[in-house]
């Protein structure tokens, strides 16, 4: 600087831009620089010391590294020219194939040139394999669509069948069941007065202490000494004084014994049980009306006394009241036809309508010619940085057992997927993927990795990404 200094008027001129009017003259061999506002001389071009403020006279040399965006060009002849800061020369790093930047640095251009043209015929060979491979993969989901297609045709016309055929079916069904309403009622009304008279019948021609009798042995068959027990407690009309003295623990217990005694086949026992129910209630005292009720009601349950008692409470078991629910005992041959017929048509109708939204899931945007298609659902793996990740194309990616993501869209006309709405992560937020696609040869997860916390990045190649 001290040299440069003393002749600084001599070798450099800088001028303002009002000073004299115009640019300076640049000496023979030498070089104007900022804007033509600056002059250097031969002897100071790439002389280790910079000039002009943009840098320019010491493209070979590091002398103006850090001023401007001042730049070394590598001409690399044989192979690719190339632009490096002039901060990277003589910095005693080979930047340059052809050695250009660095004193001692030999010229490996020939080399690079070589491995270029390798990588280049490498991947041209690749593109053209993954070409190949993507138009297989275009006609086979194209077979998929073609028989989506007749898959939603034959959904669609036996939807469009089994509406039809609900629809004739339905007043049908309709008038079969009034008509059986109209027989049922008339066949209960029926069965019921036939009962009821029955009923009427046995009772009167039993004495009251058969009614209670017979009252205590059908609660005691039907497990139902509840029954029995809260007719007499609570409807009775009993004195509080008969009442109050009924233990009612004893009088279940004895029930249950009963019970066990009749099932047990010892009718001896079951009796003497039964007289101590009675007993222990003060069924003498109670009404006869009312243990007609008890006998009417636990009749219907007791059918295990028909073989083993005989007397009023197996008469009245043997009257057998109507059934209102029982509906074959009126149904028709053809009524019967057509209810299976309806219930066949509604299955149908079902099926056919599960068929059809499965089919609308499947409508997709599989990239340019649906080339993405055949990879619907296809998982891929790989291990990176000491974690197993899966890929599942269209659908979900994880990290070992954590979502880090469900595939949401499409970015970069069709180069980038996104998975979003992952495992939530703590101050962060949901863990998310992004998958950039390249072109190859095959179907690989090449590398996965954690560019910000819980934000991943993944690279995929496949023939898919191949672009004609």
């Amino acid at each position: 600087m001290f040299r440069r200094g003393l002749v600084v008027m001599s070798c450099v001129l800088r001028l303002g831009r009002g000073f004299w009017g115009s640019k300076p003259a640049v000496p023979p061999k030498g070089m104007a620089c900022d804007e033509g506002w600056t002059v250097v001389r031969e002897a100071w071009i790439n002389d280790d010391f910079c000039d002009c403020k943009d840098g320019s006279d010491e493209a070979a040399t590091a002398a103006c590294a850090g001023v401007g965006g001042s730049s070394f060009l590598c001409e690399n002849v044989g192979h690719e020219a190339r632009r490096i800061p002039t901060s990277r020369v003589r910095d005693g790093v080979c930047d340059c194939c052809d050695g250009s930047d660095e004193e001692g640095c030999a010229n490996e251009c020939d080399a690079e040139a070589k491995k270029a043209r390798e990588r280049k015929e490498r991947e041209a060979r690749e593109r053209k394999a993954g070409l190949e491979k993507r138009a297989a993969y275009v006609a086979r989901f194209a077979a998929e669509i073609q028989d989506r297609a007749a898959r939603r045709e034959t959904a669609q016309r036996e939807k469009t069948e089994a509406e039809a055929e609900i629809r004739a079916l339905e007043p049908i069904v309709e008038h079969h069941d009034r008509e059986e309403a109209e027989r049922r009622d008339e066949a209960t009304a029926a069965a019921t007065a036939f009962y009821e008279d029955g009923l009427a019948e046995a009772f009167s021609a039993a004495q009251p202490h058969e009614i209670r009798a017979a009252a205590v042995r059908l609660a005691a068959a039907a497990s139902d000494i509840e029954t029995l027990l809260d007719v007499v407690t609570r409807s009775a009309g009993l004195d509080d004084k008969i009442t109050d003295a009924i233990d009612d623990v004893e009088v279940l217990s004895l029930g249950v014994d009963a019970a066990d005694a009749l099932n047990e086949g010892n009718v001896e026992k079951f009796d003497e049980l039964c007289a101590a129910i009675a007993a222990a209630l003060s069924l003498d005292a109670v009404p006869a009306d009312a243990a007609k009720r008890v006998a009417t009601e636990t009749a219907r349950r007791a059918s295990a006394i028909r073989h083993e008692i005989g007397g009023l409470a197996k008469r009245l078991v043997d009257l057998n009241p109507p059934d209102p629910d029982d509906d074959d005992e009126f149904a028709t041959e053809e009524a019967t036809k057509a209810r299976d017929d309806l219930k066949n048509a509604e299955a149908k109708l079902e099926t056919s309508r599960r068929a059809l939204e499965a089919l609308e899931d499947e409508d997709q945007d599989f990239g340019p010619d649906n080339a993405f298609g055949v990879l619907k659902d296809k998982c891929f793996k790989t291990r990176a940085a000491k974690y197993d990740y899966e890929l599942c194309l269209f659908d979900k990616a994880s990290q070992d057992h954590t979502s880090i993501g469900r595939f949401e869209k499409w970015a970069d006309d069709y180069a980038t997927m996104h998975y979003n709405h992952g495992t939530y992560c703590g101050g962060i937020g949901s863990r998310e993927l992004t998958v950039h696609l390249q072109c190859g040869d095959d179907d690989l997860l090449l590398d996965v990795s954690e560019a910000q916390t819980c934000k991943y990045v993944a690279t995929f190649k496949t023939p898919a990404a191949c672009r004609p």
